[in-house]
């Protein structure tokens, strides 16, 4: 049976005010897995209202440390880039291209999560990484700009808001991460082989890079 956010806080209140650690800690441990973290601690910093319980949230965290989940979960919190790098591989069969992104520079910096779409995921991992460490630093790429300095051989690179689409279709683990589909995302948009946009007449191959925005 599913709980509303109100029987959740009251159950977890319930325990925690009882002392019962164990229970208070695999109930967040559930609430993180199905919920997301920006959801879980919300639940738990309300709870905490009638009792401070810091090393319950930590043993929750600790708890699902070997799943998927607590990966990314960990990247965001701890990682040197402040984020976790979702790499997709699409099957063969569907013939669509492999993209990357972020998941953590919403909830660190209130910075748009940034997805890439169709080049190899070794490259475009290592840009949003690059991005990330400037965006820590305060320093957040402008959008609709082409960017020099980045790219060899006087290649540019150029960021977009992106729509919806690509949060439900693309950014599916931030919105697990984030409990939701409130937050932005930007598109890093790249040129081919002859210095063409997407929006360009030309651009080749077209649908190795769909324009989300």
């Amino acid at each position: 049976m599913t709980l509303s956010r109100e029987q959740a806080l009251e159950t977890l209140q319930t325990y925690l005010v009882a002392g019962e650690r164990l229970k208070a800690t695999s109930f967040l441990a559930d609430a993180l897995i199905n919920n997301g973290f920006v959801q879980a601690a919300a639940l738990f910093n309300d709870a905490q209202e009638k009792e401070i319980a810091p090393d319950v949230w930590m043993s929750a965290i600790t708890t699902i440390e070997d799943t998927p989940e607590g990966s990314v979960i960990d990247n965001v919190l701890y990682s040197p880039h402040n984020c976790h790098l979702m790499g997709v591989y699409p099957n063969e069969e569907d013939d669509e291209p492999e993209f990357t992104y972020s998941i953590g520079l919403w909830y660190n910096f209130q910075h748009p999560e940034i997805l890439c779409v169709g080049l190899p995921n070794r490259v475009s991992g290592g840009l949003i990484n690059e991005y990330a460490q400037e965006i820590a630093e305060g320093n957040a790429p402008p959008l609709d700009t082409p960017l020099d300095g980045v790219l060899a051989d006087g290649y540019q690179l150029q960021f977009k808001l992106c729509s919806n689409k690509a949060k439900t279709e693309y950014t599916c683990w931030a919105s697990w991460f984030n409990g939701g589909l409130h937050y932005p995302v930007i598109q890093m948009i790249w040129q081919d082989k002859e210095y063409r946009w997407p929006w360009e007449e030309g651009f080749r191959p077209i649908q190795a890079q769909p324009l989300l925005t």
